[in-house]
């Protein structure tokens, strides 16, 4: 009964996040880009490692997605880039 009732509220939170996805759509927010290049314009780089296979400055790993609205950037995404 446990399983139905985790599934239940999985299926509830899920519908939630997509009716939140698509409101914030139909408002203009669009998340901001996050792989290639570092660009300090809409990312703010929390940390610079050296990784295997990545160029410097280039966007390793997204620690939290960015937004904008009307090209105004509401949030940096936060990133780790190659050193």
């Amino acid at each position: 009964m446990a399983d139905c009732a985790d599934k239940a509220f999985s299926e509830g939170v899920e519908m939630i996040m997509r009716q939140l996805k698509d409101a914030m759509s139909n408002l203009g927010v669009e998340e901001i880009a996050a792989d290639g290049q570092f660009d300090p314009e809409v990312h703010n780089a929390v940390m610079q490692v050296e990784e295997e296979g990545f160029e410097s400055n280039q966007i390793v790993e997204v620690l939290q997605k960015g937004y904008s609205l009307n090209g105004k950037v509401l949030r940096h995404s936060m990133v780790k880039v190659a050193k």
